[in-house]
């Protein structure tokens, strides 16, 4: 389990392992971001969406995954709307289907 909290930039930069320095330089695009605001660390937590997409648009994203060959069996569709952990948890995997294959 890894350890959350916060590192000075300062502190970051004078880690030196065997005479190697991190090379440090802020980019302009970085911004702070919270874990759960990180796609990755938040699906691999379990943690639910905070704010989550309104159900046509995660209904046309599925749509989307499936004729994009993301699910080519139906079986592998009602997996994904059936685990707990999914941003689709919940719709109908027949409704989808069908207007994936249409």
């Amino acid at each position: 389990m890894a350890e959350w909290g916060y590192i000075s930039f300062s502190e970051l930069k004078s880690i030196s392992v065997n005479g190697i320095e991190i090379d440090g330089e802020v980019e302009e695009a970085w911004r702070d971001r919270r874990a759960a605001e990180v796609d990755k660390i938040r699906t691999a937590n379990g943690w639910p969406r905070e704010t989550p997409p309104a159900q046509e648009e995660r209904e046309s994203d599925l749509i989307l995954k499936v004729q994009a060959g993301h699910s080519p069996h139906f079986q592998d569709l009602f997996a994904e709307v059936t685990s707990p952990y999914s941003d689709y948890f919940g719709m109908d995997p027949n409704s989808v289907w069908r207007k994936a294959k249409e």
